[in-house]
């Protein structure tokens, strides 16, 4: 069984980046990636989300326009929908992603600049944890 990662995310290459990242390990943890670049609206996430069966979803904190990964799993959170969450962020000096993480069922927060190794450890611990407690 694939499971599925949705990577939502406005910049092209980072988003190529973690496509890449997923390549790398998905035959050790049977994943399959869906990209939603550039991210147009919360309803088209949410719309994509449903479409699909998430497994993961990586979002950037920062999207376009006034969007922020924030508000996309604000509202996932308020759904039926469960998933694992990990933000990604460039914002690390003046929020504090801990208080985020746990009020908001954020799985991992990941900081940029992105580096391959730690993201893929995080992939297969995320997923590993996600299996074991039933959510995925």
């Amino acid at each position: 069984m694939h499971r599925s990662i949705l990577i939502a995310e406005d910049d092209i290459n980072l988003a190529h980046t973690l496509g890449e990242a997923i390549d790398t390990v998905s035959d050790q943890i049977n994943l399959r990636a869906i990209v939603i670049y550039p991210v147009p609206s919360l309803d088209e996430a949410i719309q994509v989300i449903c479409r699909w069966r998430i497994d993961l979803m990586i979002v950037d904190e920062k999207l376009r326009g006034n969007l922020t990964g924030l508000d996309l799993i604000k509202l996932l959170n308020n759904t039926s929908l469960h998933m694992a969450k990990v933000l990604i962020t460039g914002d690390t000096g003046t929020t504090n992603y801990c208080l985020y993480s746990k009020d908001h069922h954020i799985d991992a927060i990941v900081e940029k600049p992105l580096k391959i190794r730690k993201l893929k450890k995080i992939l297969r611990t995320v997923m590993t944890k996600n299996v074991q407690i039933g959510k995925v």
